[in-house]
């Protein structure tokens, strides 16, 4: 009797776990480690030892889980950036206002992650990076954009999970305070023709400062989608976003969360690739 209660409660925690998958849209079984808390502790013990080996992206099937953040000041608040890393699992993390230039910290405090960082040499503030895990970057040794912005600074950089059809590009941008919606979209236009003709998958996301009430309108002439639809800093504002082409890649409803940081709230989503009917629509 007691043996039986035992299988009937190891079962319904199974199915559980499958349940939440299956919410999650991820069609496949719960992974090894998961499964070991069902069987054997010494199989979840060497589970566990072969994971601390090699980071893997944390995503299963085709996701990639990212946030993004103006972080202000990175160098500062390394200890909270890496604490929400690691409590929130992610594959990429994007920062704007690192406020760091070429003595770049990150590199040593995160060093399961490629860094790339668009310093800001001249003056104080600004500075935009973007730390994907380094299992995910496609090393080629060519910059993924050519284009010199003036209006804003980014990062752009390539990357692929094994299950994705083709590499999708992640553009980074912060825009600084000033200027005009005019001479923003002069630059935004000359990345984004850049960005298309040389990818068919492409996500930007960052900061860009910006309140103008035709951008909505603007993006949808566009073709273009922005996900982010909550406030993302304290003063009430949507200055934090994240743009794609309509009916690419797959972006799930963004998380908005106050991580005390910054001024400026965490905005998490989960990158998938479309299945190629997706695309034809």
């Amino acid at each position: 009797m007691d043996a039986t209660a035992y299988m009937i409660f190891d079962l319904d925690a199974y199915l559980s776990e499958l349940q939440r998958f299956a919410e999650d849209g991820i069609e496949q079984e719960p992974d090894n480690q998961e499964l070991t808390q069902f069987g054997d502790a010494t199989a979840a013990g060497t589970e566990k030892k072969k994971k601390k080996k090699v980071k893997q992206p944390s995503c299963r099937k085709n996701k990639v889980r990212a946030a993004l953040l103006n972080v202000r000041s990175i160098g500062n608040k390394l200890e909270d950036v890496k604490e929400l890393i690691k409590n929130n699992d992610l594959d990429v993390f994007l920062a704007t206002e690192t406020w760091i230039k070429s003595n770049n910290p990150i590199e040593k405090a995160l060093s399961e992650f490629e860094v790339y960082h668009n310093p800001r040499e001249d003056r104080r503030g600004g500075g935009v990076a973007v730390l994907v895990l380094k299992a995910l970057i496609i090393e080629d040794g060519d910059a993924p954009l050519q284009f010199q912005a003036h209006a804003f600074e980014y990062v752009a950089v390539k990357l692929k999970r094994k299950q994705w059809s083709q590499p999708a590009l992640l553009i980074n941008v912060y825009r600084p305070p000033g200027g005009t919606f005019r001479d923003f979209k002069v630059d935004f236009e000359k990345l984004l023709d850049e960005a298309f003709t040389k990818f068919e998958q492409v996500i930007l996301t960052g900061d860009l400062n910006g309140k103008w009430k035709t951008f909505p309108d603007y993006l949808r002439e566009k073709g273009l989608k922005q996900h982010v639809e909550e406030p993302t800093h304290d003063k009430g504002n949507t200055l934090d976003v994240i743009i794609t082409k309509i009916n690419l890649f797959k972006i799930s409803k963004p998380e908005v969360k106050d991580d005390g940081i910054s001024d400026h709230y965490t905005v998490y989503f989960n990158i998938r690739e479309g299945n190629a009917e997706e695309k034809r629509t």
